[in-house]
């Protein structure tokens, strides 16, 4: 009675929907204890100064002097609830930047590197190394502004965390961001986007498979949560090798995985959307620099 402000006296005169903010809700939940004796449910309801909130209800039928009762244990989850839903948007922010990783950073970091290699190969004219110079700054100023959108995107995250509930502390994270992939030039490429977007401190690079199980097995507490950009083509223990071991191990909080992979076969991304840890298939270039013929 307390936590929803009324006095017993008040709360005795109530009618259910005073308390219920949703008919349907109530129709459904008697249609239901009915039928089956005991279900939870998840609804809303109000408090007497109007505040709305989550609860998750237990709901049993008793049955007292041969009188039908619904008895019900009530709990607040508005805060949990809050908290799932700013993971959500979290995710889907790790996705466009894992996207752009992949595909929106190629193109003018394959003119970049081709343009370097032409100069380091000595290919360009004297006559011609002005011109070459123009493209690599301009490929150079492209990066920047997609690493700059990166970096917006990240502000984002930081804002959600900043409007979480300070009373939600005790459901604390580590996260830990880690790049799987044997290609020295894609590490590069995520380290640098990660570096711009200012989490750096929070990432870990692994050019084979064995270094992210035993990170992942080394830091398997209630409060670690994992987020793996997985390159799936790897020597030895593979991409695939990790997330059966993600799946089958017991991990106390969950690991998010967003595959990275030069792979374009529908049945290599159909095979990673049945693990429930992968949460985006992101495809990236055969390889980073540009080849030219002449």
């Amino acid at each position: 009675m307390q936590f929803y402000g009324w006095s017993k006296e008040e709360l005795l005169k109530l009618n259910i929907l005073d308390v219920n903010i949703s008919e349907k809700d109530v129709a459904r939940k008697f249609e239901i204890i009915s039928r089956i004796g005991r279900q939870k449910f998840e609804v809303r309801h109000k408090k007497k100064d109007g505040e709305i909130f989550d609860m998750e209800v237990y709901s049993s039928m008793l049955s007292v002097n041969d009188q039908d009762l619904i008895f019900e244990i009530a709990h607040d989850i508005t805060e949990r609830n809050q908290y799932f839903r700013a993971v959500e948007i979290q995710n889907k922010s790790l996705k466009e930047i894992a996207w752009i990783q992949s595909l929106v950073v190629r193109a003018p970091l394959s003119r970049l590197m081709g343009l370097i290699m032409l100069l380091k190969e000595g290919v360009v004219s004297i006559e011609q190394q002005t011109e070459c110079l123009e493209h690599i700054l301009s490929s150079a100023f492209e990066i920047d502004q997609i690493i700059r959108d990166i970096t917006q995107k990240t502000y984002g995250i930081k804002d959600l965390e900043k409007i979480m509930s300070p009373n939600f502390n005790h459901i604390s994270t580590n996260v830990h961001v880690s790049i799987v992939d044997d290609d020295e030039a894609i590490q590069f490429v995520h380290k640098l986007l990660l570096q711009k977007a200012g989490i750096s401190n929070f990432v870990s690079q692994f050019l084979m498979g064995n270094g992210i199980i035993d990170f992942i097995s080394e830091n398997n507490q209630t409060d670690d949560v994992h987020i793996i950009f997985l390159d799936l083509n790897m020597p030895e223990i593979d991409g695939w090798d990790i997330l059966d071991f993600i799946s089958t191990h017991t991990l106390l909080r969950k690991a998010f995985v967003i595959i990275v992979s030069s792979s374009i076969e529908e049945k290599d991304k159909f095979r990673a959307n049945s693990y429930t840890s992968v949460i985006d298939f992101i495809q990236k270039p055969y390889g980073l620099i540009l080849r030219l013929t002449f």
